[in-house]
């Protein structure tokens, strides 16, 4: 450590965006998992993490704001092999399930239900493995940040975290509700993750859905009938900004509120299509970068204290690098905010 230069943090060989760290000396771990076996519409976020790695070099460490958080230590640990290998099968089977359905008004056929059982199991065995690694890593006494994949590799993730801390809030930034019941016959599907997360939501107080702007009426049902739901929907957000209102007032009343200890679920969706055009289900409107941001270091300046984060849904495409540049900076800032909230 005492030889690296922050200003030349572009050697590949050493950790993301350059940094010199290992899982022993670092403070934060990032918790790569590269899926997508679900996905409805778009594929590539499986690539997310590798794509992420790669573009984070491109990214000056000082930050004028929080200055050198970075050397409390950042390290992306590995991603089995077979997390990997588990992806590529299960999504061929997936992607010809979620095309019968698409296409056909009659039910699946024998084979069709065994293999939808088979990817339902294999999904299983992902999320046992994001558990038992958030666990570990929160058992040495680190914090941990995941990064996908789609949405859905972040719920047992989120549970270890709310587990760890005992009391947290989930700030989910979002397109999407993801409260439909095993979408298309998937457990684990990316549309369903919220669902699951609210049928086991031990020590999660609330969840505060942001910049929502494409969900179903059952979606919108649950969110009326459930106290632990607050959705705050991406016209009104606009609305209320073209009425006068500031966005620092908006975050105020809804952060004020909030437990001590908040966590982060990052849907890249939530941001506006133009900062990522390949993700798997891009809505028109959402956040800017810097609004996301904002959030960030208002959570900070409030003395919460971002307990864990995910960053989910980044979609790669082998024609362009904007998408995982644009998420290797937002994983950055949320790097840092977490660092700095944590003392």
């Amino acid at each position: 450590m005492d030889s690296f230069n922050p200003d030349n943090n572009f050697l590949q060989s050493e950790g993301i965006f350059g940094l010199p760290f290992t899982y022993d000396d670092a403070k934060l771990i990032l918790i790569p998992v590269p899926w997508e076996v679900t996905c409805s519409y778009g594929d590539g976020t499986c690539k997310a993490p590798d794509a992420i790695y790669k573009a984070s070099f491109q990214i000056d460490l000082f930050d004028h704001n929080l200055g050198e958080e970075w050397k409390k230590g950042i390290y992306l640990d590995l991603a089995p092999e077979y997390i990997y290998d588990d992806n590529a099968v299960q999504r061929r089977f997936a992607r010809q399930i979620i095309h019968h359905l698409e296409t056909e008004s009659k039910p699946l056929n024998d084979r069709q239900t065994k293999q939808l059982d088979e990817v339902n199991k294999v999904c299983d065995g992902m999320n046992a493995y994001v558990a038992e690694k958030s666990t570990q890593i929160h058992t040495d006494g680190k914090i941990s940040g995941l990064v996908g994949g789609d949405h859905s590799a972040a719920l047992e993730h989120i549970k270890a975290v709310a587990k760890r801390e005992k009391e947290i809030a989930v700030i989910q930034i979002d397109a999407h509700a993801d409260l439909r019941e095993s979408y298309m016959g998937f457990t684990h599907s990316h549309a369903s993750l919220m669902n699951n997360l609210a049928k086991d939501a031990t020590g999660i107080t609330k969840v505060i859905q942001l910049g929502l702007r494409d969900i179903c009426k059952a979606e919108a049902d649950l969110i009326q009938s459930s106290p632990l739901f607050s959705a705050f929907f991406m016209n009104d957000i606009r609305q209320w900004q073209y009425e006068g209102k500031k966005l620092k007032d908006i975050y105020s009343d809804i952060i004020k509120d909030l437990p001590d200890k908040v966590y982060i679920s990052l849907d890249i969706d939530g941001l506006d299509p133009s900062l990522c055009p390949n993700t798997g289900t891009p809505v028109p409107g959402g956040f800017d970068f810097y609004e996301v941001v904002f959030l960030f270091a208002m959570l900070h300046e409030s003395g919460k204290k971002i307990a864990g984060f995910d960053l989910c849904e980044v979609g790669i495409s082998d024609n362009s690098e904007w998408d995982a540049n644009v998420a290797a900076r937002l994983l950055y800032q949320l790097c840092l905010y977490t660092l700095r909230s944590n003392g």
